[in-house]
C-alpha cells in the first residue's frame, strides 16, 4: 500500500505523518482480499492520496477547522473518497479513517456477493432441471 500525504496551510510534523501512517495502515486487513492478483503473481498495490488541510471558521465560528480527505486508488475497480472535518486534525484524521473502514466493507461485501450470484448462475446453467419452478423433486420422468 503506497501511501501519499499532502498538508496545506500547515506543517506536517513527523509525529502526524506517524499517525497517518499507523491509522491508514491499520486499513491494510481489510484491503488485503479485494486487491486482485497481477500479472506475475504479485499483487498489485493500493495507492492511497491523504490530503489535509486548514480552513478559517469565518466570523461566526472564529477559529480553524481541520479538513481530512482519503482517496483509495484500488486495482482494477473503482476510486473510494472520504472527506472529514474537524477542530482538532488528529480527530478530523480518526474521523476519515473509521467512515473509509465502513465503505471499504461495503465495497467487500458487494464483491463477494458478485461472486457468490456468478457461483449461483455457473451451477444453473449446468443443472437447470434443480431450479424449475413448481418442481420439488430433483427426478426427471
Amino acid at each position: 500500500m503506497n501511501i501519499q500525504i499532502k498538508a496545506t496551510e500547515f506543517d506536517l510534523t513527523e509525529t502526524l505523518k506517524e499517525h497517518i501512517e499507523t491509522r491508514i495502515g491499520d486499513l491494510q486487513k481489510f484491503i488485503h482480499s479485494i486487491e486482485e492478483q497481477g500479472g506475475e503473481g504479485q499483487r498489485d498495490p493500493v495507492e492511497v492520496f491523504i490530503e489535509l488541510g486548514r480552513t478559517h471558521g469565518g466570523q461566526k465560528k472564529g477559529s480553524d477547522i481541520y479538513q481530512a480527505e482519503i482517496q483509495f486508488h484500488l486495482p482494477h475497480t473503482e476510486r473510494i473518497v472520504v472527506r472529514a472535518e474537524s477542530w482538532d486534525i488528529h480527530t478530523a484524521i480518526d474521523k476519515a479513517r473509521h467512515e473509509m473502514k465502513d465503505r471499504l466493507l461495503r465495497h467487500k461485501g458487494k464483491q463477494e456477493s458478485k461472486i457468490r450470484r456468478a457461483r449461483n448462475l455457473k451451477c444453473f446453467i449446468r443443472f437447470p432441471f434443480l431450479y424449475r419452478r413448481g418442481n420439488k423433486s430433483t427426478d426427471r420422468d
